[in-house]
């Protein structure tokens, strides 16, 4: 996986080499932030957006270890 990592002003920012690997980076921080919430408050929420930008990032945080009994998930349907 190539990433190419810079910065635009203050705010950092990572190029990786395809959506698979960008999937899988943000999943690996998303699983990260789920599990600090439930750590801190023994739950947490989750909005997953649709569409197919979309199926590489949830195909790798199913993945993820996450004690998703902990999490309840929003799924944002803008065609509602």
């Amino acid at each position: 996986m190539t990433t190419i990592e810079a910065a635009a002003g203050e705010l950092s920012v990572r190029l990786l080499s395809d959506e698979p690997a960008l999937g899988a980076a943000a999943a690996v921080e998303a699983a990260a932030a789920i599990g600090a919430a439930i750590a801190a408050r023994g739950a947490a929420r989750v909005v997953i957006a649709t569409g197919n930008s979309q199926y590489a990032f949830v195909d790798a945080l199913a993945d993820q270890e996450i004690d998703w009994s902990a999490v309840t998930v929003f799924h944002m349907d803008e065609y509602v």
